[in-house]
Formats: structure tokens, sequence, C-alpha cells
């Protein structure tokens, strides 16, 4: 089966301070098998906030949706395309999950994000309080995520 890459969503890896090189390729071609633009934001650390390296590839973008994942965490293809029709709210992501995905209005999350860094907040969590987010419970997730074995 086929899938056309989506032209109006772009996804962002963002590796951990301790990615393997491995791990941050294989999430650029799962979002490079389904977005046309995606972006490898630069690993936190020497000085590097995680929410600065955010914002750095979102300004970068030019599509209007966001799907971040953390170089660490593998989602289903199937999820994330799912993820793309989800609610209009600034930023969507899994309830119990210390935000290693979502979803984001571009604009949106950059001005927060701006916002964030100038107060000196560098943390990815630092966006929560500052962008209306709607949360996937379980039932949610279960209806887009695969079967676990």
């Amino acid at each position: 089966m086929t899938v056309a890459r989506l032209g109006n969503v772009a996804g962002v890896v963002l590796p951990t301070a301790e990615a393997a090189p491995e791990a941050v390729q294989a999430g650029r071609d799962l979002l490079e098998a389904l977005f046309v633009e995606v972006q490898v934001a630069d690993a936190p650390g020497n000085g590097n906030a995680p929410l600065a390296c955010l914002a750095a590839a979102l300004a970068r973008i030019e599509a209007e949706r966001v799907v971040i994942v953390a170089s660490s965490f593998a989602l289903a293809p199937r999820l994330l395309l799912g993820l793309t029709a989800f609610p209009e709210d600034d930023l969507v992501v899994p309830a119990a999950d210390a935000f290693t995905w979502g979803i984001a209005r571009r604009e949106a999350a950059l001005a927060a994000a701006s916002r964030c860094l100038a107060a000196g907040k560098g943390e990815l969590s630092d966006l929560l309080g500052e962008l209306s987010v709607s949360s996937l419970e379980g039932g949610d997730l279960s209806a887009l995520a695969p079967a676990r074995s």
C-alpha cells in the first residue's frame, strides 16, 4: 500500500540528549515517509535547552501543523496520520505522557516557546501552560495505535 505524503503537516524529530544517531535517523525516516516537510532539531546540551531546540526547528517550518516526536519514542504511522485530523487546539498530547510526542499549531507553539524562553523557561513541559491543550485518553489512543502482542 502506498501512502501519499502530507504537505500541510510537517514533522519535527527532537533528539534526546542521549539519543543514538540511529534513533534520530529512524524518527526522521518515519516522518519523511508521511510528511513532505521534516526537520531534525538540534540535540539539547551545551547550553541549548530542549525548548530552544524545538523553537529553532519550528522557525524553519512553513506548515500550519507540526507532528513533534522525541527520537527515543516510536510511533506507528497510523497513529501519526490519525493525529493530523485531531482537535483544533494549539497542542494535542497524550494524557499520561511526559511530552514525548504531540501535534502542534506551528505559529502558536513557536510564539509560546519564544515567550517561555524569554522568561528563562527551557523545558518542553513549559509549553503546556502557554497553549490550549487537548489530551488524548486511552480510548482515543487505542483507536489509532496498532495492537500490541
